[in-house]
């Protein structure tokens, strides 16, 4: 949440980020940005993912970290049980009670 002690408004993230590692290049530091938030694998965002990790390497471990934790606690689709809480079919709800007057 911002708080009006903080160096940066939200909105000029990308440009803070470029100052200091794309030689001003906003678009480039929001595609390095977004590829180290998203996890992007290949494409040309790999170049400016490389120069944020240079430049920031102790923000992007951490989101590295973090994508390493999410993804070991993320179920495996074929464990779901059928029924089951991550069982993705929908569940058919039962009927409603004939009296509801204590309710």
């Amino acid at each position: 949440m911002w708080k009006e002690e903080s160096p940066l408004p939200p909105s000029s993230l990308y440009q803070a980020v470029s100052d200091r590692a794309f030689s001003g290049d906003r678009g480039q530091a929001k595609l390095a940005v977004l590829g180290a938030v998203y996890g992007q694998t290949s494409g040309d965002g790999l170049k400016s993912l490389a120069a944020l990790r240079r430049r920031f390497p102790k923000a992007v471990a951490y989101v590295d970290d973090a994508a390493r934790a999410g993804e070991a606690s993320t179920p495996n689709p074929a464990d779901r049980e059928p029924g089951g809480d991550l069982d993705p079919r929908p569940v058919k709800a039962s009927a409603p009670p004939e009296n509801l007057s204590g309710c």
